[in-house]
């Protein structure tokens, strides 16, 4: 039996594509494990966290956040903007803005890591899955983080108040109660911490909007 002439460049052509897209799933997996496993094993110190929370409050934005840069504005047009409201940045999501006053308690550590970052805290759909990877897109319009912390205060032992930013590295152990300004994409309902990997926790904001 013999192959068509027009066959034998069509089959080292598919096997060539086949080889190509093989390669290229390895070198994704080389990376997601390279690159992505500090990532899990920094977030597993709040894997299965649980919140208390004990105050969500609508807030006004922000006063650099009320600026948002309309879809028609030129980037010369955008800048000259700008310069002329000094102190506001580019917002191009409408937010609605919250003071969140939560506790946020760690599971019993049994990693390697014991201390966690509230600055790096944000905010998914109440939907996502746990383990999804951070800042996947879910379809083509919809990235999974929609809130973020804008600024938070450590509650202290003496009953104050104190601002992260002034701490000497924004690391802490076991549980912690913060008071969050968060911005979340405007008409959000409800959504979820995110820790790198790890999901956790549920604030509904439908009854504040």
């Amino acid at each position: 039996m013999f192959l068509l002439p027009w066959l034998i460049p069509f089959l080292i052509i598919t096997g060539l594509i086949a080889f190509v897209s093989g390669l290229k799933a390895f070198f994704m997996r080389f990376l997601a494990k390279t690159f992505l496993t500090p990532l899990r094993t920094k977030g597993e110190v709040l894997k299965g966290a649980t919140i208390t929370i004990h105050e969500v409050v609508k807030v006004d934005a922000p006063k650099d956040e009320l600026l948002i840069r309309p879809a028609d504005l030129s980037d010369e047009q955008w800048e000259a903007t700008l310069a002329e409201e000094e102190g506001y940045r580019d917002v191009r999501t409408p937010r609605d803005w919250y003071r969140l006053d939560v506790t946020i308690i760690p599971p019993f550590a049994t990693g390697p890591l014991t201390l966690w970052e509230p600055a790096e805290l944000v905010f998914v759909p109440a939907y996502t899955l746990p383990g999804s990877i951070p800042f996947q897109k879910l379809d083509d319009e919809e990235p999974d983080e929609i809130g973020f912390v804008r600024s938070l205060d450590i509650w202290q032992e003496d009953g104050t108040w104190k601002l992260e930013e002034d701490s000497e590295d924004g690391k802490y152990d076991g549980p912690q109660r913060l008071r969050l300004l968060i911005g979340v994409d405007e008409g959000t309902s409800s959504v979820r911490f995110r820790y790198y990997f790890e999901i956790f926790g549920l604030v509904e904001l439908t009854t504040l909007i």
